[in-house]
């Protein structure tokens, strides 16, 4: 899928947060245009989005930021002709109430708060399957948690300087109590600079100011506490709240936008009203006297945050270009197992542009391929490279790097790849017909609307090429709940030879049911014969399964 990401300044938050959606979809496309809402109001600049849209030509347009897109949708009418998603970055109602998202050609809204979704469904009357909430996240890799202090106590604030921040108060408040304010971000809003006394500005230090990514570790371990004293209704994040937390640091917030959502008082945060200088300077006074205080908010806003990572906000933003993209249609995810079958793989990524199913992903699961190209991929990941340019749908690639039979595993990895509800097992031997993955998919619909046989728990198997009426897995389709739940393949199945038998006896006696396709079809594009190697595993898998199941001859 072809996606055109805008932002508003690049290094800034919102960049961030597109910097990490591209870095964890490698399957997807990207072109990242930055332009601010003043830049957008300008012709010069919409001519250039304009050149960008029509040279890259996006299945989808990704505005992160709500300003911008609007502009832009309004001033360039021809944007309403493509997929287009809007992102809300701070709560202010006259922002979420700012148009009718759907009469301008907006195809979905997203939020960062359950607050901020549902002020537009209650207050605002949008749909609720209008907007989707995703949750920040960050790198937990990079931002690593210590319980280690600075020797000398200081307060943290990080942002723009801008009135809605609270740093004046923050500023004061440090003063007032003799610790020193870490400052790191950007100058903004000079009139609102100059609001600070002369004393409580001198007290802030600048070392921090317009860091680099690189230094914003350095930037939490110089911190007792870090305070977010923004004013209601003006964010949805921050990232840095998140950061801080992290990396052990001791919050003290007011409960805007995610701290709203995630902060409890004296539990993993100190909460303070709207606002309210004197209960900051309360918090902030007792928590630097409190030393066993702080390593309680430290330790329990850890267990807070580990969850919200920017991988799985950038998986969860995967899920919903998917569902954008093609809203009508129920994702299918093929799984491509191979090893050493370049030739073959390159034929059957090439034949499956002509499914008549159109919302598909395929993932290939590359079984330790040794034969590399010059840059160190393996030629199977070379052309799954090469083909994301040739064809409509979404190609994955996955290496095991293996260096034996890991069949199983190859598909296990790939399952857990896959973003659809149901699952199309393929062969790297075997070329599907052109409506195949329908038939699956329609087999696997019927099954969930209706009762077969007393059972929805179909696994369906296709025509290999001789109408061959026992299940083998490698040409099939299941539910990718049911499969989960069942226990997906087993990978002590790790020689030729045991896997279709394993996966009858553990699905039947689970009371799943196997239901021959004769209408899914494929052609074989080269045979599967017996070597002497291979013989010598089926024997050995028929004596692994005559253990496993105890006696049962196999």
């Amino acid at each position: 899928m072809k996606i055109l990401i805008q932002v508003d300044v690049a290094g800034w938050a919102i960049d961030q947060l597109a910097q990490a959606i591209i870095k964890y979809n490698p399957h997807h496309q990207f072109k990242l245009v930055y332009c601010g809402p003043r830049d957008a109001a300008e012709k010069q600049h919409q001519d250039s989005f304009e050149k960008d849209v029509k040279e890259f030509k996006p299945d989808l347009i990704h505005f992160l930021y709500y300003r911008t897109g609007t502009q832009l949708i309004e001033a360039l009418p021809f944007l309403k002709t493509y997929k287009i998603i809007i992102g809300h970055q701070n709560q202010r109602t006259k922002a979420l109430r700012f148009c009718d998202w759907k009469s301008i050609g907006v195809n979905h809204l997203t939020t960062c708060t359950q607050k901020c979704k549902e002020y537009l469904v209650k207050d605002c009357e949008q749909p609720k399957d209008f907007i989707t909430s995703i949750r920040y996240g960050i790198d937990f890799d990079y931002f690593e948690y210590s319980d280690k202090e600075p020797e000398d106590k200081v307060i943290g604030y990080a942002g723009r300087i801008v009135p809605w921040k609270g740093l004046k108060e923050i500023a004061e408040v440090g003063q007032e109590l003799n610790y020193p304010v870490m400052f790191m971000g950007r100058q903004d809003k000079l009139g609102y600079w100059n609001t600070i006394n002369e004393k409580a500005r001198k007290n802030i230090n600048f070392s921090f100011m317009d860091c680099k990514d690189n230094e914003r570790l350095d930037y939490y371990r110089s911190l007792t506490c870090f305070i977010n004293f923004s004013k209601d209704w003006y964010e949805e994040g921050t990232l840095e709240y998140l950061e801080a937390m992290a990396c052990g640091v001791p919050v003290i917030t007011t409960p805007n936008g995610l701290a709203g959502e995630l902060a409890e008082d004296g539990k993993n945060a100190l909460v303070v009203p709207f606002e309210d200088k004197v209960a900051l300077k309360k918090a902030v006074d007792r928590l630097m006297k409190d030393k066993e205080l702080r390593q309680i908010l430290r330790k329990n806003a850890w267990e807070t945050v580990k969850n919200l990572t920017d991988k799985k906000m950038a998986y969860e933003y995967s899920n919903l270009y998917y569902k954008v993209k093609n809203p009508d249609y129920n994702l299918v995810s093929v799984i491509l197992p191979t090893y050493e079958r370049a030739e073959q793989v390159g034929k059957i990524l090439k034949s499956l542009d002509n499914q008549t199913y159109p919302h598909f992903e395929v993932i290939v699961c590359d079984d330790g391929t040794k034969t590399k190209v010059k840059d160190g991929r393996t030629i199977i990941q070379a052309i799954c490279d090469d083909m994301r340019k040739e064809v409509d749908y979404t190609i994955k690639y996955i290496n095991t790097e293996n260096s034996c039979y890991g069949l199983a595993q190859a598909r296990n990895m790939g399952v857990v790849e896959a973003e659809g509800d149901t699952l199309v097992f393929l062969d790297s031997r075997l070329m599907p017909d052109d409506n195949a993955i329908f038939v699956f998919n329609e087999a696997i619909k019927r099954a969930r609307d209706i009762t077969m046989g007393g059972n929805k728990k179909v696994w369906f198997f296709g025509d290999k090429g001789a109408a061959k009426k026992n299940f083998v897995e490698n040409f099939s389709a299941v539910n990718r709940n049911y499969f989960i739940k069942f226990g997906m393949m087993n990978e002590r199945i790790n020689k030729y030879g045991g896997m279709s038998q394993e996966i009858r006896t553990r699905w039947i006696s689970q009371g799943g049911k196997f239901t021959y396709l004769e209408q899914a079809k494929c052609i074989p594009l080269i045979k599967s014969g017996k070597s002497p190697q291979r013989r010598k595993d089926i024997v050995n898998s028929k004596f692994l399964l005559y253990k496993l199941y105890k006696g049962s001859n196999y």
